[in-house]
């Protein structure tokens, strides 16, 4: 999980969730969108997987009457190179799922799209980050499966191989057949 410092951190990358921090009472944009900043003065967004060269923060301060104008900072964003994992001899239903697969896959991407819609005030996020369990890590954000020579949609979750393998998103933790 690639994670940032603060807003005047060192160069962002693709892929990677932004954590920064701000003087409490501080306004934070990315482009033209205003984040939500927590009362401890925290802020988080994600860089997608394919994220411009570059991004631009813009801060102002409530706090004193110096400090109100805006500071715009331009972030450059570094290329990621994702892994592209082949698996040839699978079985063609586990290539191409069956329609009640599919339309589960639909289901469940549209509630994540709905949970990346959602704001909150979540200090925690800036506290330190564990693994919730041990394990060989086969499926990070951003990476994609060519399974039998098909592209695959890339994976937006961590995936952590168990004798049963565990599915970390946004939304639960899901123990895989």
């Amino acid at each position: 999980l690639g994670l940032s410092g603060s807003v005047l951190a060192a160069d962002y990358q693709q892929g990677e969730l932004v954590i920064g921090y701000v003087e409490p009472g501080t306004q934070v944009w990315l482009g033209d969108v205003q984040l939500q900043v927590s009362s401890a003065g925290l802020y988080v967004f994600g860089l997608g997987r394919n994220a411009a060269v570059s991004v631009t923060l813009k801060t102002k301060s409530n706090n004193s009457a110096s400090s109100q104008v805006p500071v715009n900072v331009q972030k450059k964003v570094q290329k990621r190179l994702y892994v592209e994992q082949k698996i040839n001899g699978l079985p063609s239903k586990k290539v191409t799922p069956k329609t009640d697969a599919s339309q589960r896959i639909r289901q469940e991407n549209q509630l994540i799209g709905e949970v990346r819609q959602s704001r909150t005030e979540a200090d925690w996020l800036g506290q330190a980050w564990i693994n919730p369990v041990a394990g060989r890590i086969s499926g990070v954000f951003g990476s994609r499966r060519i399974l039998n020579g098909v592209p695959k949609t890339p994976i937006m979750v961590l995936i952590l191989q168990q004798p049963r393998a565990l599915i970390l998103s946004p939304l639960s933790l899901e123990e895989l057949p």
